[in-house]
């Protein structure tokens, strides 16, 4: 059953974060008929995507409940935020936890699907052999980790600090990184900074290499720290390492959880 609730929330980030572009995010919160196609449209994806990883190819129940249980909490979700918008923008603590309630919420129906399909049949159907990696827990366990120092640690990176990211700029976030359409940066090399910082440090905790991480943060405060310093824009000096300094608590935190779970 471990295999199974692993596939199942791999198939949750790849569908919630890798797969929910821009245009669906931003078409859920609409009003009316389009706004419910756009949920109807994602809540389609949750549901293939949990049918293709879970691999049992006569279990239609898990994805269904999946795919009708993610698009209500959607919906819920979509309709609290629209009426309480005004509050949101000022006070990230309430955004935050918004996103890691609507996650552990996900999270939660996700066990009861398989919960319930077990009290139902009593058994599980046999996985598809087409694939046999699917049936390694380590190999779930470390797609999931690096999933999520990627999208939701990028996500949820950026809602800590749009507080003090308003202080700076108004031209806003992608994926944890500060988008400005007005300087001389690298179009989104912000965003890839954060993915391989977060990547090389969880590989690092992963591999029993803790100095590397040491190494990580001394080499970006030393390159990103000394341009922002001669610049004297202490506020982006101060924002730029406390995004280095999450990403990094991120990918510790979640390579010392795998290494637990391994």
């Amino acid at each position: 059953m471990m295999n199974v609730i692993l596939r199942l929330v791999g198939a949750h980030i790849i569908a919630d974060f890798f797969l929910q572009i821009d245009p669906i995010n931003i078409g859920k919160h609409r009003r009316g008929g389009e706004g419910i196609r756009w949920l109807l449209l994602h809540g389609i994806i949750q549901g293939v995507i949990a049918y293709l990883c879970l691999g049992q190819w006569d279990n239609w129940f898990v994805p269904s409940f999946i795919m009708t249980t993610h698009m209500l909490i959607d919906y819920i979700k979509v309709v609290y935020t629209r009426c309480h918008s005004q509050k949101m923008c000022l006070q990230t603590r309430r955004e935050s936890l918004i996103f890691v309630t609507d996650q552990l919420v996900h999270l939660l129906f996700i066990f009861l699907s398989v919960y319930l399909f077990w009290l139902l049949y009593g058994n599980w159907p046999a996985s598809s052999g087409c694939i046999p990696l699917f049936n390694n827990n380590r190999i779930w366990l470390f797609v999931i980790g690096y999933m999520i120092i990627l999208k939701p640690a990028g996500i949820l990176i950026a809602i800590l600090t749009k507080r003090w990211r308003n202080e700076i700029y108004d031209d806003g976030m992608r994926d944890g990184a500060l988008v400005k359409s007005d300087s001389d940066s690298l179009v989104n090399a912000g965003a890839w900074i954060g993915y391989c910082e977060r990547t090389i440090a969880l590989t690092c905790i992963l591999l029993n290499c803790v100095e590397g991480v040491g190494f990580i943060l001394a080499a970006k405060s030393i390159f990103r720290f000394g341009d922002l310093k001669e610049s004297k824009e202490t506020k982006l000096t101060e924002y730029v390492l406390l995004g280095t300094l999450l990403s990094m608590v991120v990918a510790t935190c979640v390579g010392l959880l795998l290494r637990l779970l391994l």
